[in-house]
């Protein structure tokens, strides 16, 4: 079954599809948002009167050498490269410190290869029912990222500079990795495993004729934000909201209390 559970920060996307069969592979993509989760599945199983057998891999960690028979949730980071020049500032002769951002993209690909790497090697293994993808919305960045690193290299060898007005700073439409999204999905369904991928949201722009002649505008409407053609490869696409049907208030929860809270999960 291949699943896309999608909603803004907070709203049960990780936990939802921490609930899976396990085992369960997580690659956790966007940092963070298994420790937010993880616990809620804990607590479940503990009301269950079973621990939750929990293993959060190092990340250059072999996922191939895994004895699954000994986990429930194997949840492996992947760590994005990040460029301190663009977060802290460089120096400059006349201006003093400014942000620069990079052209040239490095270690995405790698990212990527290790992604694909770690699904095939999950995918294999016999023992392994769900691998999740949290988020597909960071996921099809690094697929495109990626591609757009390649492109840079073949330049690069080509002897073209990075501060060439020629060096490749984007895709053009006809390029977007389709195809590479396309068929790591297709992978997981024909290894017999369940796929859940969450996404955040994405507003949708129109067009409409203004005082200025043609502008783009939000149209109010919204969808999964990342690989364009997921939703018509899922059996199933979730929308997580958090409703609040009375005024609003500031509520603290600690110990059992924070058990109020009701989570959607496989089973419901």
């Amino acid at each position: 079954m291949i699943v896309s559970a999608w909603g803004i920060e907070g709203s049960g996307k990780s936990s939802f599809g921490l609930t899976y069969p396990k085992p369960l592979f997580h690659l956790d993509l966007d940092l963070g948002g298994f420790d937010r989760a993880i616990w809620r599945i804990e607590q479940e199983a503990k009301k269950s009167g079973t621990a939750l057998r929990v293993k959060v891999c190092e990340p250059n960690e072999d996922i191939s050498k895994i004895d699954w028979s000994l986990w429930d949730v194997v949840s492996k980071p992947y760590l994005a490269p990040v460029q301190l020049d663009k977060l802290l500032g460089v120096p400059d002769a006349d201006e003093g410190v400014s942000v620069r951002f990079p052209r040239q993209v490095v270690g995405v690909k790698q990212i990527w290869q290790s992604i694909v790497i770690d699904i095939v090697a999950a995918g294999r293994a016999p023992a392994v029912k769900s691998i999740m993808l949290d988020s597909a919305t960071q996921l099809w960045w690094l697929c495109h990222t990626g591609l757009l690193q390649e492109k840079q290299e073949i330049q690069i060898a080509q002897k073209i500079p990075v501060s060439d007005a020629k060096f490749r700073e984007r895709l053009q439409p006809m390029e977007f990795p389709n195809d590479r999204m396309r068929d790591l999905i297709y992978t997981v369904r024909s290894m017999g495993k369940h796929l859940v991928m969450t996404h955040y949201p994405k507003d949708v722009y129109k067009e409409r004729v203004g005082d200025k002649g043609i502008e783009s505008y939000k149209s109010g409407e919204v969808l999964p934000d990342g690989f364009k053609h997921t939703v018509t490869l899922d059996d199933i696409v979730i929308w997580c909201y958090t409703e609040i049907d009375k005024e609003r208030q500031l509520m603290t929860m600690n110990g059992e209390d924070a058990e109020m809270v009701d989570n959607p999960n496989y089973n419901k």
